[in-house]
C-alpha cells in the first residue's frame, strides 16, 4: 500500500500524471481503505497549489477519475461472478464489524 501512496505524491509534487496518481490511490484503496484518506489529502494539496488556475477543476477530476476507476472494474468483476454483496460486505463492512467482536473478547 505504501509503494502506490508514494508514488502518487510524487506524481502530485511534480505536477504530472493526475490520471495515474487516482490509478495508484485507487490501487491502493483496493488494499486497505485507510488511502481514501490520502486521496483526499491530495485533492487538498492541488486545489490550494492550483488555487488561481482555472485547470484546477480538470486536475481534481482526473485524481478521482483514475481512483473510482479500479474499484469499478474490480465491482464488475465480482458482479459478473455474482458475488458483489459478498465483496462488499468482505471489504467494507467486516472492518466495521471487527471492533465490536473485540469488545466480546474483552
Amino acid at each position: 500500500m505504501l509503494l502506490p501512496i508514494v508514488t502518487s505524491a510524487f506524481f502530485v509534487v511534480s505536477k504530472k500524471r493526475f490520471f495515474a496518481t487516482g490509478l495508484l490511490l485507487g490501487l491502493a484503496f483496493l488494499f486497505k481503505i485507510v488511502a481514501i484518506f490520502d486521496l483526499g489529502a491530495f485533492l487538498a494539496f492541488c486545489f490550494i497549489l492550483n488555487f488561481n488556475s482555472l485547470k484546477k477543476e480538470l486536475k481534481l477530476f482526473k485524481i478521482v477519475e483514475g481512483f473510482l476507476l479500479p474499484f469499478f472494474l474490480v465491482s464488475l468483476l465480482f458482479l459478473a461472478n455474482g458475488t458483489l454483496i459478498d465483496f462488499i460486505k468482505a471489504a467494507f463492512l467486516a472492518k466495521c464489524f471487527l471492533r465490536e467482536l473485540w469488545k466480546q473478547y474483552r
